[in-house]
């Protein structure tokens, strides 16, 4: 039916039926090709043709679904353009949109559906929203953990303090939550959970030795034997060529001693471990003097990695096992009896509050459908075998990501059971890099060691041409996971049957298209990150490879022909985004590279989302602070930072609310910052109004229409991206809206816990993305994709091992693993359980890496380039080149183990390849060479460059922006004229750029004589002082209070202003003491004044302001020519200005006591602090000040101060 010409092996796979067949398809082996080829000839075939809905294709995402569904589509049109009247394949056309290719997960809904009735299920169930769930689980979990403590159980109680010691219980929530999601992964949750608590009651020690944690701990113990054996053949042989090395081969004897020993008694598990735990390590005997560091250092480096070995396994496995080890094990068990209890609670809460609500959420769609395909005792139900009568044959892609739950439910719907196998799965173990996602790829493995390559009812066949890359991948691939990967570490023995044979014909042969790997070191950049300098790498070598002359051809395979490289050939793929993606979109934009970057997060900390939210949270409650000076600083009301000073400056004891429409009340001019305040709080108080009567959708779109957010995000860097960010928040309102919580605050706080759990769908990808760019991304995210360049950065990155750390470990073989706690006498007990599931995980994670850096590699399809840096690179190198004493082909699982990223990895294998002399040149190390490696040798190029080599590049110094280029101008001018060098300006440093009116006035003052009665505050605290009298700062605040909220038009006396300061006080805006301290007459004896008069005329008028905040900018002074002051910013409050036909009068409160002969005092000393008030009150009203005058309460007189023109 098909074009393509298959393979003999592809053939094979497509024509093999009848048994359970097991298909390991490589990276680019035409695996999906071969797939829909073998449905398409099931469909036609002519003898025994299978109809489309009699299949179940299963698939790991409904892309691939989808695009298995396109393609059956098109062969099958072309089956009907040659044969147009076969009715036949009319009706598969017709019966393919319902045909069964989907996900399991789909597949499992259709039961459900079908079958809800089997398990008291109510048909109207919806499927709950992610965050919903996570927010129903947290509100039952803290239920659940509040009902134990109010039962007061003493277990729990003990527990609580072993593990969430303080005062929060977050880390046993978070540890509760994590092993309920464990646990869902396996077909009978509760059971997993029991089996794995049964797995810790070790009763004695007969049981104990018979444990799988001794029996894993023997494997690991003999395994290392091996490894160690072969250093110390490897030491002994380099001490035979030299008898100056004689002496050493004591130590070595002595640890050979302990090798022999403990494998004499392999067969006796105690003492194997009475042994371990008994190891001493005598001092190392030196070689004789004189000899040469050179000659003795490799054998004092491999007897030291021995003795670090045996080190290692004797703290990790080397315990007393005896009855205290009993004891302390026990308490460790009922702890976890403790949790699990908690667990099966809220397991059974959480269910009930689902059902509650008629939801199900994504575990409960596997769970479901297995309890409708299983009975209670685990036997295939009635519905199974209508699904199994029903499916000729089972097809699984992508069979090395599946699960314990996903195994059961194919399994159950499949012919097995009537001894007639027909699942078709395919798939490739060194590709599984899920298993952060529970996947479980020893199922694939299981399979693969005992599934035969004969004929047989459960057979296997193997896939291993490529028909993706250049050869020079394939080479650089097999060389690197020959001596990498092994059964041990990432689940499959690369050996030749594993290798990437060559099936693609490139036409234009080049060493352009040799791999390169390029080693920076990081030493003499200064003030660049990690991130900065291997993205400025990355940028110089795109600029290199699109400048090349002849250019670099890549085939397109859409125009069947070469073509020159573009930008969207070339993909950065790395293991994690966050921090590095956003580095390197930076730092190609000042290189003028196009980048598109599929971030998975950064939605939340774009401008145009934080903006939003914030203003969404202010319309919910303005009295927070920070969101609301954010919306105010935002373009849609730009309030400058000024203006923000002056409205804080309203009253700066209460929350800017309340300051901003204390400022909105007083306001009677017209100025730009009173036309901002008004219009801002009529919108806010609109929006208030209209939110209980919109839906939260219409809300976002009345404050897209009120402000313009959405066309001025357009015309922002990024406009198109920003506007999609937008509508993308509103189709999560519109998804928001129709779950179960429903208002403006349950979203926001809806929103807060997508953010604080990581549930961040990224930025909106936008199709224009698709065009001539580089694309940055994901390892994960490229599985399934290819490119024609790959680069690879970040390869020294350490592996991130958080869940090895955590103070509960949980494995889905060994169930639980934790030190003993002994709360009461606060004391931790390292655990030999803890430390073999430590062991276990950190293999996994190891595994699972090195397939995640296979995955990666065989993205590429023409060129693969590889960057790791280092702070010190000769250091990395002399560590790397331990490898070039490895005898075996394979580095060995404790070399492979040992390494913490990427670049350890390709640098162990690469420093055994001929391009890497150069590189251990130094080092006085020689490598001989393995035929078998240097037959597979791939073509390469090692560079190691250093920052001088980017120095000197013309496209680093072009990207520089202009302050690190004068930076560098300065860098390289001479050391004595720049030590000689002094600042034009340095008197200004010393000057504040905002100063209050009342500091200025202080630093002129210190030139008068003070006012004999100035006070300073005590700053003791009154818990140590006791009750002390009110100073005059004090005193002045309070009157300034008083007068503040004084009606100055009501007729006021003594008795009338007494009641007034004691209803102050009663609202609590002032204290009891600053009422004490306040005198009635002073303040009656202003309002009969005749400035207290003319004030209370004004007032009548409407022309009176009480309190006024400022904010004016000075220009900067100069003296003979010479600036000696910068600009500044001043700021003050003025107690009250009023206005008369002539101008404004000011009028400040004075609450000093003032002694007889000093009102010229006074007068001098405020002169400086009146001006400003004159000079800041005619800028901002535009009117003259005609009088100032200050009032002088503690002597009840007007004082007037004169300031010149």
């Amino acid at each position: 039916m098909s074009e393509v010409r298959f393979t003999e092996q592809q053939s094979k796979v497509i024509t093999t039926h009848g048994r359970n067949l097991l298909v390991s398809a490589a990276a680019g082996s035409g695996k999906t090709a071969v797939l829909v080829e073998r449905i398409i000839r099931m469909i036609t075939d002519k003898t025994e043709p299978v109809s489309i809905d009699s299949l179940l294709v299963v698939t790991f995402t409904n892309a691939a679904a989808s695009e298995m569904r396109e393609r059956v589509g098109n062969a099958l049109y072309s089956a009907i353009e040659d044969d147009p009247t076969n009715l036949y394949l009319q009706q598969q056309l017709t019966l393919l949109p319902s045909a069964n290719i989907m996900t399991l997960h789909a597949f499992c809904l259709q039961v459900i559906k079908n079958y809800f009735y089997k398990i008291n299920l109510d048909p109207s169930f919806k499927i709950g929203d992610e965050i919903e769930l996570t927010l129903m689980q947290n509100e039952v979990l803290g239920e659940v953990i509040e009902t134990f403590y109010t039962e007061g159980d003493t277990n729990y109680l003990d527990f609580i303090e072993s593990y969430a010691p303080g005062k929060s219980d977050k880390a046993v929530e978070a540890l509760v939550l994590s092993v309920y999601k464990l646990s869902r992964s396996h077909p009978m949750p509760e059971k997993w959970l029991e089996n794995s608590i049964d797995l810790l009651d070790i009763r004695n020690l007969d049981q104990w030795y018979e444990s799988p944690y001794i029996t894993y701990m023997m494997e690991e113990i003999f395994e290392q034997i091996n490894d160690l054996k072969l250093l110390s053949r490897e030491a002994a042989e380099i001490i035979e060529t030299d008898i100056r090395l004689k002496p050493m081969m004591e130590t070595l004897t002595i640890y050979d001693t302990y090798l022999r020993d403990l494998e004499s008694v392999k067969d006796n598990r105690r003492f194997v471990f009475e042994i371990l735990n008994n190891l001493d390590y005598p001092r190392a005997k030196s070689a004789k003097r004189g000899t040469e560091p050179e000659v003795c250092e490799p054998v004092k480096a491999l007897i030291g990695r021995i003795k670090d070995q045996l080190k290692t396994m004797q703290n990790q496995y080397g315990f007393d096992y005896d009855e205290t080890f009993l004891k302390m094990t026990a308490i460790s068990h009922g702890h976890m009896k403790t949790l699990a209890a908690i667990i099966q609670v809220f397991s059974e809460a959480y269910q009930e509050k689902k059902a509650d609500k008629n939801m199900i959420d994504f575990n409960d769609i596997e769970h479901f459908a297995l309890n409708i395909l299983l009975d209670d005792k685990g036997i295939s139900t009635e519905v199974a075998k209508i699904y199994a009568d029903r499916f000729v044959e089972i097809m699984v892609d992508e069979y090395q990501d599946s699960n314990l739950v996903q195994e059961t439910l194919i399994q159950n719907v499949s012919r097995i059971t009537e001894g007639k196998p027909n699942i078709f799965m395919v798939g490739d173990m060194k590709q599984s890099i899920y298993k952060f996602r529970l996947a479980k790829p020893e199922l694939f493995s299981e399979k693969y060691d005992t599934y035969t390559t004969e004929e047989s009812h459960y057979q296997k066949i193997e896939l291993h041409q490529n028909f993706r890359s250049r050869k020079q991948i394939l080479d650089m691939t097999n060389y690197l996971f020959t001596q990498l990967m092994s059964k041990k570490i990432g689940d499959v023995h690369y050996d030749a049957s594993a290798a990437l044979n060559l099936g693609a014909d490139y036409r234009i042969e080049s060493d352009v298209y040799d791999t390169e790997v390029l080693l920076i070191e990081r030493e003499g950049f200064r003030g660049l990150t990690t991130r900065q300098i291997e993205a400025q790498a990355v940028a110089v070598e795109i600029q290199r490879l699109m400048a090349l002359d002849p250019p670099m051809m890549i085939y397109d395979g859409q125009e069947k022909t070469e073509r020159r490289l573009a930008y969207k050939d070339i993909v950065i793929l790395m293991r994690t985004m966050t921090g590095w993606s956003e580095a390197f979109v930076e730092t190609f934009a000042s290189f003028g590279i196009p980048v598109a970057s599929r971030l998975a997060t950064g939605y939340f900390e774009t401008i145009e989302i934080k903006t939003l939210l914030n203003l969404l949270r202010i319309i919910d409650n303005p009295k927070q602070d920070i969101p609301l000076l954010a919306v105010l600083r935002a373009p849609m009301f730009g309030f400058t930072g000024d203006e923000l000073v002056t409205i804080r400056l309203t009253d700066p004891e209460v929350d800017f609310h309340s300051a901003l429409t204390l400022y909105y009340n007083s306001i009677i001019g017209n100025t730009p910052l009173d036309e901002k305040v008004v219009k801002f709080q009529l919108v806010l108080q609109h929006w208030r109004q209209v939110k209980n009567s919109l839906s939260l959708y219409g809300l976002v779109q009345q404050i897209f229409e009120d402000t313009g957010y959405y066309d001025y995000v357009s015309m922002m860097l990024g406009g198109p991206k920003r506007q999609a960010n937008l509508d993308m928040f509103l189709d999560q309102v519109h998804r928001y809206e129709q779950i179960s919580f429903k208002g403006l605050f349950n979203f926001l706080r809806y929103m807060e816990h997508m953010k604080k759990h990581s549930i961040d769908q990224g930025e909106a990808l936008l199709h224009d993305e698709q065009g001539n760019q580089v694309t940055i991304m994901s390892i994960h995210g490229s599985k399934g994709l290819e490119y024609p360049v790959v680069i690879l950065p970040a390869l020294s990155k350490l592996f991130n091992k958080n869940d090895i750390r955590q103070s509960v470990l949980i494995h889905q073989d060994f169930g639980f693993g934790t030190d003993t706690i002994l709360s009461k006498e606060r004391i931790k007990i390292q655990s030999p359980i803890k430390e073999v599931l430590k062991s276990k995980m950190d293999q996994e994670l190891k595994s699972e890496e090195l397939r995640i850096l296979y995955v990666a590699l065989t993205r590429a399809r023409e060129k693969l380039i590889l960057i790791g840096s280092a702070k010190n690179m000769d250091k990395q190198i002399e560590k790397w080149s331990r490898a070039l004493s490895i005898e075996s082909i394979h580095l060995g699982t404790l070399t492979v183990k040992s390494c913490q990223n990427y670049l350890d990895w390709i640098m162990l294998a690469l420093m055994r390849h001929s391009q890497a002399k150069e590189l251990y040149a130094n080092t006085g190390l020689e490598y001989s060479g393995k035929v078998a490696l240097q037959s597979i040798e791939p073509s390469l190029t090692i560079y190691q460059k250093t920052y001088l080599d980017y120095e000197s590049n013309p496209s680093i110094l072009k990207a520089l922006t202009p302050e690190d280029q004068e930076k560098k101008a300065k860098l390289d001018l001479d050391f004595e004229s720049k030590m000689a060098w002094t600042y034009t300006y340095d008197t200004l440093t010393k000057m504040d750029i905002s100063q209050s009116v009342s500091e200025i006035k202080r630093l002129e003052e210190e030139s008068y004589t003070k006012l004999p009665t100035r006070e300073k505050t005590s700053i003791r605290p009154v818990f140590i002082a006791g009750e002390q009298p009110m100073t005059g700062a004090q005193r002045g605040q309070a009157y300034h209070k008083v007068m503040y909220h004084l009606d100055f038009l009501s007729q006021m006396e003594e008795n009338s202003i007494a009641d007034r300061i004691k209803e102050l006080c009663q609202k609590q805006i002032i204290t009891d003491r600053e009422a004490k301290s306040i005198l009635p007459r002073s303040i009656k004896a202003f309002l009969d004044s005749d400035i207290g008069k003319r004030a209370k005329i004004a007032a009548s008028k409407g022309q009176l302001i009480k309190e006024k905040p400022f904010v004016m900018g000075l220009e900067p002074e100069l003296e003979a020519g010479v600036v000696t002051s910068d600009y500044r910013m001043v700021q003050g409050v003025i107690d009250l200005f009023f206005e008369e036909e002539e101008g404004l009068v000011i009028v400040d409160y004075k609450t000093d006591h003032i002694s007889e002969g000093a009102i010229d005092t006074l007068k001098k000393r405020y002169s400086t602090q009146m001006r400003y008030y004159k000079k800041a009150l005619e800028q901002g009203t535009g009117k003259r000040v005609k009088a100032i005058y200050l009032y002088a309460l503690g002597i009840s007189e007007t004082i007037e101060i004169k300031i010149e023109a």
